[in-house]
Formats: C-alpha cells, structure tokens, sequence
C-alpha cells in the first residue's frame, strides 16, 4: 500500500516510464541478491520488505501512463488487457516450470549436479 502511495505521487512529480525502470531494476537487483546469498531471518525480512513496496508501485504508474498516452477513453480497456497479459505470463511461468519439473525431474534439473 505504501509503494502504491509513494509511486503514485512520485508519478506526478518525475517520468512515469523513468520510475518504473527503477522499479524493475530494484526488483531484480532485489532478486538477485536474495537468491545469491545464504538465507537468514534478517535477509528474508528485508527482501519481504522491498519486494512488498515495490510490488503494487507499478499500478498507478501504467495507469497514469495510459491514460497520458492513449487518453482516458481507452484507459480500461488497456489497463484490462495489460492485467490480462500478466495472467497469462503467471500461467505460463507456472506452467512451463511444472512442465520442467515432469520433463527433467528436481534432479535431472539441466546445470544441477546430484
């Protein structure tokens, strides 16, 4: 909720595309560091922490950006098809690792020793 608050009034005041490159950069660094490291309390904590502000940033800036871009006219009808998109990306991460799973086994992972 705060990252929506916070990204939605920096959407005002800086480039909307601008902050959300950040946030997908933040994101990934995020990610990367996480997954890189050993995990502890602490470290999980302050990835919950960043991932939770930054997750819902992103609303009020594409919103903000299609109704700049395209006008307020088309406004729900692209913001739909954008939230449909990222379902349909959620299936298919979900989906293509379940397959890899069933494909290759937990042990046979390709790049995984046993």
């Amino acid at each position: 909720m705060l990252g929506s608050i916070f990204f939605g009034w920096a959407g005002g005041r800086v480039n909307k595309l601008l902050l959300l490159g950040c946030i997908y950069t933040i994101r990934s660094l995020a990610l990367t560091w996480y997954f890189s490291s050993a995990p502890t309390p602490a470290s999980t904590l302050v990835f919950a922490a960043v991932m939770g502000f930054l997750w819902l940033g992103v609303a009020p800036l594409v919103a903000g950006w299609i109704g700049e871009t395209f006008g307020l006219r088309w406004q729900a009808m692209l913001g739909g098809m954008a939230f449909f998109s990222h379902q349909i990306g959620s299936f298919v991460g979900a989906f293509g690792g379940g397959w890899c799973m069933t494909r290759w086994g937990p042990t046979r992972w390709p790049g995984r020793s046993v």
